[in-house]
């Protein structure tokens, strides 16, 4: 339903146009008599402007790759801001900002992250407040899953 309250259905009637079942049968066509498709689009991202092309045809549609975390755990200890060192804190936010700039590492260059075999290279992370996280990464069937987060 949009804004106005007319719904998808009722639209088509406010504009004095008439739907019925016939209507929709004449604008049924036969899949085998169309060769291709032809949608013309803005484009959505900066790569056609980035390499100075002022058209682009598209043979495909790219899937994204995700990392799927079926568990990821963070601990973190609170305390008074004044009282409690820098070197003494269990920062929780700070620990979750390097797991997210080491993520989004491990997403733009997986091949950092995997030796020439497919098995994971041996990586830990360490907070700022000496918070340490060892991440258990693994490589299957083309895919980096980040499996858990474990403070050591």
């Amino acid at each position: 339903m949009k804004k106005d309250g007319v719904t998808i259905q009722d639209a088509p009637k406010k504009n004095s146009i008439e739907v019925t079942e016939e209507h929709l049968q004449q604008l049924r066509y036969d899949p085998n008599s169309v060769w291709g498709y032809v949608e013309i689009h803005i484009e959505q991202g900066p790569v056609l402007e980035w390499v100075g092309f002022p058209l682009g045809v598209v043979k495909g549609i790219a899937g994204q790759t995700r990392l799927k975390a079926s568990k990821v755990t963070m601990r973190g200890s609170q305390g008074h801001a004044g009282p409690v060192p820098m070197s003494m804190r269990h920062d929780l936010m700070a620990a979750a900002a390097e797991a997210i700039v080491l993520l989004e590492s491990l997403c733009k260059h997986p091949q950092d992250f995997l030796s020439f075999d497919g098995q994971c290279k041996s990586y830990s992370l360490e907070s700022l407040s000496t918070y340490s996280f060892v991440p258990l990464v693994r490589y299957r069937l083309g895919q980096v899953q980040v499996m858990l987060f474990q403070d050591r």
